[in-house]
């Protein structure tokens, strides 16, 4: 029979000798938190790269509204100056100065006539003449007509 102490001695040595089923346990279990920590990482760096497409996405959005806000200035500056060609033109001018001279002499004439009354009272008087004048123009001289409501067809 063998004493305790060679008992001891076999249980030691029998202990210190893996078996292999403990080895292929050990080795899985190190695979399984390798591909854990290594998940997590790609995790993260997915998380990253959305919040990162995000922002570029808004700038993105952000650069194209600040253009379209810009193409909507350039575009009404342009139609602004359009506008300012068209009124200085030579052919404008004289519509202009016919409508002034129309304009001068009613006012003359209600001044005249309309001198005691309030400035609406005569801006009132003002517009029943100018109207008066433009159909009695229409009727007598339709070339003189057409050129003068080219000045109120402008505006």
């Amino acid at each position: 029979m063998e004493s305790s102490a060679d008992l001891v001695a076999r249980a030691i040595a029998e202990a210190a000798v893996p078996k292999w089923t403990d080895i292929v346990t050990m080795a899985a279990s190190a695979v399984v938190a390798f591909t854990a920590v290594a998940a997590a990482i790609y995790g993260f760096i997915q998380v990253h790269a959305l919040l990162r497409s995000n922002r570029t996405a808004k700038d993105q959005l952000t650069a194209l509204a600040e253009s379209q806000e810009t193409t909507v200035r350039i575009e009404k500056a342009r139609f602004l100056f359009m506008l300012d060609q068209m009124f200085e033109s030579a052919e404008f001018t004289e519509t202009r100065r016919q409508f002034f001279v129309l304009l001068h002499q009613n006012e003359k004439e209600v001044d005249l006539v309309y001198r005691d009354c309030t400035p609406d009272e005569r801006r009132a008087a003002l517009g029943r003449s100018m109207s008066a004048a433009l159909f009695a123009i229409k009727e007598h001289d339709q070339p003189r007509y057409l050129t003068i409501m080219k000045v109120c067809g402008f505006f």
